[in-house]
């Protein structure tokens, strides 16, 4: 048997008698059976002793079992609650901050994307990745030109395409001077462009032929065109 002390007030009349304790932990009337004892002195002077055991059903309404947990329960429910409310400020930061992340990538990815689109129009270089085997592209940042992106690797800038017969190649001087034709299909590029290329340091020529169903190429390593005083 565990005994304890605990604090109390009482007062009496002639004919009634009462008696609070105070627990010292709420969890203390929860441990079963309790004796209380009261000694006093009569009129006359006589001691008297009184003696009364008392279980949880003689407690206060709040010390029962059922009220002790919903307390608890209140408590842990409340320390949860404030818990959940700071993680979800938190995850909702959290959130912000990588919705301007991707934001932010996202526009990168579509700045570098455009840079990229706009670099590959302005050059035809070798190994350079493209989505389709002819690309126009702007060269020396004004002239419109056609790169082969596929043929060995690529880098190739085409000075004639002739598939067909959609565009006639028995032209005047002046014609082969400035070129003719339509780039993205038959054309020729004109003897003053091939002669600033050929001058620029563009002296591979390469010539693709396809003859009844067979494909042939010539290659030269050592190509030039002259201007148009030394009649190309």
């Amino acid at each position: 048997t565990k005994l304890s002390n605990v604090t109390g007030t009482a007062y009496w009349s002639k004919y009634h008698t009462n008696l609070t304790l105070n627990f010292q932990n709420e969890t203390d009337c929860l441990n079963g059976k309790f004796q209380c004892e009261l000694k006093s002195l009569t009129v006359q002077g006589q001691p008297t002793y009184i003696s009364k055991n008392s279980t949880n059903d003689d407690t206060n309404a709040c010390c029962t079992i059922a009220n002790y947990k919903l307390s608890q329960l209140q408590a842990q429910y409340e320390t949860f609650v404030s818990e959940a409310r700071n993680k979800y400020e938190i995850l909702i930061n959290q959130t912000s901050e990588l919705e301007t992340e991707l934001t932010s990538l996202k526009q990168q990815n579509v700045e570098q994307n455009n840079n990229r689109e706009i670099l590959l129009r302005k050059t035809c270089l070798k190994g350079n990745v493209h989505t389709s085997p002819r690309k126009k592209f702007l060269l020396w940042g004004s002239v419109e030109a056609l790169c082969d992106t596929e043929t060995d690797g690529g880098g190739w800038v085409i000075i004639q395409r002739r598939t067909n017969s959609d565009v006639i190649f028995e032209r005047n001087w002046q014609d082969y001077k400035t070129g003719f034709g339509n780039i993205t299909s038959n054309f020729w590029f004109g003897l003053d462009n091939i002669h600033n290329l050929t001058s620029r340091g563009y002296t591979v020529l390469r010539v693709d032929l396809e003859y009844q169903g067979k494909k042939y190429f010539a290659q030269y390593s050592s190509f030039s065109v002259g201007d148009e005083l030394s009649k190309y």
